[in-house]
């Protein structure tokens, strides 16, 4: 991936935005992918960066004009989406039951997986249940999961719409046909309850 990224970072200076949008953002498109998966460094800063990069990709890969481009943007923006949220740097409990609490800590984690539901939400309008059933229901389960990480708000509201996301995802993300989220959704289910 280091050279993969490498790679792409010289492209770029030839691949300008003026001369050549389109690599230019096909380059961004395939860096945000890159850090999406990279392994090394701090996880969550590899994320900023693919972040970063999604946002230059598609100031010129619209859906319209790239339809094909913009739809592979939105997959690795929903595995940023998933991998932010599962990230043990935004849990706000790691904070709140570890000796070395801080109230700001908790606040930035509760910003994030504010910023994450919205981003979900809005991958929700991308990833329709009749198209993409995985992919809508695995928004589902960690939406689930958010919902219950969420100390912002009415603590009821928050595990009710926890409960309720994680309800909506295994009905498409089934024991028999994936196993593994199915028991990621009923261990959601778990928490949610037992919190409420």
């Amino acid at each position: 991936i280091e050279q993969a990224i490498n790679h792409a970072q010289l492209a770029l200076q030839v691949y300008t935005r003026e001369k050549y949008p389109n690599d230019w953002g096909d380059q961004h498109r395939l860096l945000a992918a890159l850090y999406a998966d990279r392994t090394r460094g701090k996880k969550e800063e590899n994320l900023e960066q693919a972040g970063k990069h999604i946002k230059l990709a598609l100031q010129v890969i619209t859906r319209k004009e790239y339809p094909q481009e913009w739809f592979e943007i939105q997959a690795i923006l929903l595995a940023i989406n998933i991998n932010t949220i599962i990230h043990e740097e935004i849990n706000p409990y790691r904070f709140i039951f570890s000796d070395t609490y801080n109230a700001s800590n908790s606040v930035e984690a509760t910003d994030k997986i504010d910023q994450v539901i919205i981003n979900m939400q809005e991958q929700l309008k991308v990833f329709s249940r009749e198209e993409f059933p995985e992919e809508w229901g695995r928004i589902q389960i960690f939406l689930g999961f958010a919902f219950t990480m969420l100390l912002q708000g009415e603590r009821a509201i928050n595990l009710d719409k926890s409960i309720a996301h994680y309800r909506l995802g295994m009905q498409v993300l089934t024991r028999d046909a994936f196993p593994s989220l199915w028991a990621r959704g009923q261990l959601g289910l778990i928490n949610a309850t037992y919190f409420f």
